[in-house]
């Protein structure tokens, strides 16, 4: 009779060690949250900022980006990534609905276009 009880809470214990690993119980840190309204104007803010010196640099209406201002519009862009879900639907004060996702590749392909390369792979390793 033990035996079949024994063997009975070894295969429990195998469907609930399988229901884990499949389904997550917990343990794999704190699930990120979608942006807040806050969150939502830091990155429109910070993502304008990439586009407008990236943009003006380009047509020569300034002679360099402020890398000061990029690394620190690209900081706050990587930090948005560690804490908020990628692909939670947002929408910026003006514009249509979005994503971190959507902002960071947008941010990154101006600053690949002879702006900051080395800025351009942060963001895209900051969603990876």
């Amino acid at each position: 009779m033990a035996a079949a009880s024994s063997s009975a809470f070894r295969a429990s214990a195998v469907v609930i060690i399988a229901a884990c690993v499949t389904a997550g119980c917990g343990g794999g840190g704190p699930s990120k949250t979608p942006p807040s309204q806050r969150d939502a104007a830091v990155i429109a803010a910070s993502v304008a900022d990439i586009v407008y010196q990236c943009q003006a640099a380009a047509a020569q209406y300034i002679a360099t980006p402020d890398r000061k201002a990029l690394k620190r519009d690209v900081d706050g862009l990587v930090s948005a990534a560690a804490r908020l879900a990628a692909d939670a639907s947002f929408r910026p004060a003006r514009g249509p609905r979005t994503t971190l996702r959507k902002q960071l590749g947008l941010a990154a392909r101006n600053l690949r276009a002879d702006c900051s390369p080395g800025q351009a792979t942060r963001l895209d390793e900051a969603v990876k």
